[in-house]
């Protein structure tokens, strides 16, 4: 039942994630105006609005012009359901576990965000991360786990740090945006344990030079192209979590 619930959890942020990447990148009020039709103009009338179903109902088009809303939309929304289960089942129903939930939020959001637009939005990581850390105090506070909060902080330090350094001294290699996602996604990595911040880099850097050999070796990219890092971030995170899994529960 838990899980269930856990699941049509991440399905409804997942609408909340869809406001936040069609609208803070254009900087515009994620709480008003009520969403509309970006073709017509015309206000999505609440049972036009609910999460997976609503689109589905509506066969993927607006009810009063009929153009297609974005796949982007579903997919999202069923993304970040299942996310929210995955980290339920290798994270456990622990203090902790919110405060994953709202880095999944804010990390597949700025995975997409950058995707579409090669930039991660300030606006973003700093709300973001202050709503990771709340949460960490909340469930530190609530625990009596001062150590927990104590790994947070470091993991965010590190997390900013060495991507950071990075970005320095590669002069462009790597975007400041991508530091400041590396710093929330960090927060939460902490809580895991410091030693799976090196797995955290490890697969994040792995992944992202996997995939720019391979598009390179199919001619769909050149050394000198930019890759949008914050996917491998994000992919490095949820990776962090089922080796944390595995580890603890001695599968691995």
């Amino acid at each position: 039942m838990g899980f269930a619930l856990v699941l049509l959890l991440g399905v409804v942020f997942g609408s909340f994630a869809n406001v936040i990447i069609h609208r803070v990148p254009a900087g515009v009020s994620i709480s008003t105006p009520r969403s509309s039709c970006p073709n017509c103009g015309v206000q999505i009338a609440a049972k036009d609005n609910v999460p997976l179903i609503s689109w589905i109902l509506l066969r993927g088009k607006c009810r009063f012009c009929a153009v297609p809303i974005s796949i982007r939309y579903p997919l999202v929304e069923i993304g970040l359901g299942a996310i929210f289960l995955f980290s339920a089942l290798t994270i456990g129903f622990s203090a902790a576990l919110p405060g994953i939930l709202v880095t999944d939020l804010v990390g597949l959001a700025a995975a997409a965000i950058d995707l579409e637009s090669r930039r991660i939005p300030n606006r973003l990581t700093l709300w973001g991360g202050v709503g990771v850390a709340t949460a960490f105090v909340a469930a530190s506070l609530l625990t009596g786990h001062v150590l927990m909060l104590y790994y947070s902080f470091i993991g965010g330090a590190i997390g900013f740090g060495f991507p950071f350094l990075i970005a320095v001294l590669s002069r462009g290699g790597m975007g400041m945006g991508d530091a400041k996602l590396s710093l929330v996604l960090g927060l939460a990595v902490g809580i895991l344990g410091p030693k799976y911040l090196f797995y955290f880099f490890l697969l994040t850097f792995g992944f992202g030079s996997l995939f720019g050999v391979g598009m390179m070796v199919a001619r769909k990219l050149s050394r000198k192209d930019s890759l949008a890092f914050g996917p491998f971030l994000y992919a490095g995170f949820l990776s962090v979590q089922l080796v944390w899994h595995l580890l603890a529960s001695g599968r691995a």
